[in-house]
């Protein structure tokens, strides 16, 4: 993107089987409006975890198109460190609570 806009809630892909292929054309915008701004990527299984300020956004990216799966208010975090993967899934804290992917689900 050559211009100075911010996009808080976008995320840039890139087409089917063209890695490393950015256009301003391919983009999917997480619930925009919200406030929130993403803070950290992850992937999980066939999810896309999407950490903002104030929510987890859990993306279904196993086929074609991408849709959102699930919102969580409360699983958000403040910056990046506060998630990490390991080698039983995702784990993540803010000021609130601890959470991880362990069994399969978001908790």
């Amino acid at each position: 993107i050559t211009h100075s806009k911010s996009y808080n809630d976008r995320i840039i892909r890139t087409p089917k089987f063209k890695l490393d292929t950015f256009s301003t054309n391919f983009f999917v915008d997480v619930v925009p409006g919200d406030g929130d701004s993403i803070v950290h990527l992850e992937n999980y299984a066939d999810r896309l975890l999407v950490y903002k300020t104030n929510s987890l956004i859990v993306v279904n990216v196993a086929g074609e198109n991408m849709f959102i799966e699930q919102q969580v208010k409360g699983l958000g975090i403040a910056v990046a460190c506060q998630c990490i993967r390991t080698d039983m899934g995702v784990a993540w804290c803010n000021a609130l609570r601890l959470g991880s992917t362990l069994n399969q689900s978001i908790s």
